[in-house]
């Protein structure tokens, strides 16, 4: 099935395409003579402010030489001073994609083709074109130098957070011979609480009725599930849960969580620059994060030495806190954990960081995704896993655990076990009575 084709809303027509061409080239050659004469260190609003003033003086020259010599004008004079805009000072051709509310990704793929996935449906966008090599390896560099990156022949791979744009990846040659490919993919958060997931048929009103409960009563909580399934927008949904009272600490590497609690403490972190200092990790965030007492730490994604420090903090005081992290079930997204948590220089056994994660981790959400016919996504949740034991024998070590929920035909059910840590709801007077064992209540 071939892939349908998005507009742009600010896209040229084909005589004011040819002409924004020509006109690229003049303002080109006008931003060179600013540069040359321009002090090196004027304010960038200063400097942005010129080169629109610029754009303007050679569009208003275009038409003036249009009608002393009856040439042609410009069709949408104002589409193409935006075009103009977004090619010196924005993002190019995808900019509109970018500013889009419900573009998830955008995929640059060399110099003729560009992607993006808006609703959860890939779309091809032949109206963002870049139509040379040198405009979208413009664009990368444009958004990975204020990050410190460095891109050429010598670093052709790069990959980045770039704050208030989202994760960018990008390969040029000689890592990529055909040409420079760029994707970014967008923090876009479309829900913000349980109901709204409800709604949206990604969970059950029963599963999240007791998914509220556990925050409640400080269950500690993974949730687990593959690049875009929503980890974000379910770590959000159920923070907005936890009482008013409470403190939270949330740590992520760009900020992505809209948290309605008062009382919060949002902590970024920050690569180092392009000397390789000035960096803030993840794994710093979280042990700054015990000094500011919390009631629970929040912690975006673990990927790396910080799930240490996670651990100990969760063993040490900080029930019902939540992470998300990369898995394809519950057991491989607690074995990733334990991976990364041996990362960290204290160089524990194994046994020792599955020890951690037995009495810090009760619940593992795990989430997925399923395509229909017409190529949209639709995500939910999977299963609510808990875990329920540690088998140690002849020096090896497996987490145990099972479901408590599980989609069974297209169908979020109730597995009729009784959770470990029900008792824990009383502890903090949390009332939840479990669906009757006597059937099964279907989404």
């Amino acid at each position: 099935m071939a892939l349908p084709r998005y507009p742009l809303r600010g896209a040229l027509g084909p005589a004011d395409r040819r002409a924004e061409r020509l006109l690229r080239a003049r303002v080109r050659d006008g931003i060179h003579r600013l540069l040359e004469n321009e002090p090196a260190d004027m304010p960038a609003a200063s400097r942005e402010a010129q080169v629109r003033q610029l754009i303007q003086q050679t569009l208003a020259e275009y038409d003036r030489q249009a009608v002393l010599t009856r040439g042609a004008t410009l069709v949408e004079p104002a589409k193409v001073e935006t075009w103009l805009v977004n090619a010196f000072l924005k993002y190019g051709p995808i900019t509109e994609l970018l500013e889009d509310a419900r573009c998830e990704e955008v995929q640059v793929n060399g110099a003729s083709a560009v992607f993006a996935v808006l609703d959860g449906r890939l779309w091809l966008v032949p109206d963002a074109a870049y139509g040379t090599d040198d405009e979208p390896l413009a664009i990368a560099k444009r958004l990975l130098e204020p990050q410190g990156i460095r891109l050429d022949q010598a670093s052709p791979l790069a990959d980045a957070r770039v704050p208030g744009v989202g994760r960018v990846n990008v390969s040029i040659p000689p890592a990529s011979p055909d040409g420079v490919y760029l994707s970014i993919r967008r923090y876009v958060l479309t829900v913000h609480s349980l109901a709204e997931l409800i709604q949206w048929r990604a969970v059950t009103e029963e599963a999240a009725h007791f998914l509220e409960a556990c925050v409640r009563a400080h269950i500690t909580i993974v949730i687990s599930g593959r690049t875009g399934v929503g980890k974000t927008s379910w770590v959000n949904c159920l923070a907005n849960t936890v009482p008013e009272h409470e403190r939270i600490c949330t740590i992520e590497e760009d900020r992505e969580l809209q948290l309605t609690v008062p009382n919060r403490v949002p902590l970024v972190g920050r690569p180092a620059n392009i000397e390789g200092v000035g960096g803030i990790t993840l794994r710093q965030l979280v042990r700054d994060s015990l000094r500011k007492r919390p009631s629970r730490i929040i912690v975006g994604e673990v990927r790396g030495e910080e799930s240490f420090e996670l651990l100990s903090a969760l063993t040490s005081g900080h029930p019902g806190s939540f992470t998300t992290i990369h898995g394809g079930s519950p057991e491989d997204a607690l074995d990733r954990l334990a991976v990364f948590a041996q990362l960290a220089s204290e160089r524990l056994t194994t046994v020792m960081v599955l020890r951690m994660i037995r009495r810090s981790v009760q619940l593992v959400l795990q989430l997925g995704e399923q395509e229909d016919a017409d190529g949209y996504k639709s995500r939910y949740l999977q299963a609510i896993w808990e875990l329920t034991g540690l088998d140690v024998a002849a020096g090896t070590a497996t987490l145990l655990g099972h479901d408590l929920w599980r989609r069974e035909q297209g169908q979020l059910r109730w597995q009729r076990r009784v959770p470990q840590f029900l008792a824990q709801f009383a502890e903090y007077g949390v009332s939840y009575t479990l669906p009757p064992l006597e059937g099964e209540r279907s989404a």
